[in-house]
């Protein structure tokens, strides 16, 4: 489904294809929720082990998607163009990065299930 609109004088007469759009608006919500979610199995599970706060990277990583959803859905639907200069790339690097500091913290305090894995 597509549909044809003026978002901004840079994109006048763009396709908008609208499922795109919400599809990464839900995963980023389903990102984000299951990283509070492994921020606080971590959290536990290192207080039990005794490690440092490594589940503050997830914390991170969902308050970096959490405002690249933000400058997204905002530059989709602005009228006149507000971040004209921030491109797709960008916002997906700052994705990126969430992820890559979601699996260092997830191998500080969750390394020990792939030795439980070898074993049986």
């Amino acid at each position: 489904m597509e549909f044809y609109c003026s978002l901004s004088h840079y994109e006048a007469g763009a396709k908008m294809n609208l499922p795109e759009m919400q599809t990464v608006f839900f995963l980023d919500i389903a990102v984000i929720v299951i990283l509070i979610v492994l921020a606080y199995l971590s959290k536990r599970l290192g207080e039990a082990l005794k490690t440092p706060p490594f589940y503050k990277l997830f914390y991170v990583g969902a308050g970096a998607i959490a405002m690249a959803m933000l400058i997204h859905t905002v530059s989709m639907n602005a009228i006149t163009p507000i971040t004209p200069h921030i491109s797709k790339t960008v916002l997906m690097g700052i994705r990126f990065l969430s992820g890559f500091l979601a699996v260092v913290a997830s191998l500080q305090y969750w390394r020990w299930l792939f030795s439980e894995f070898v074993k049986h």
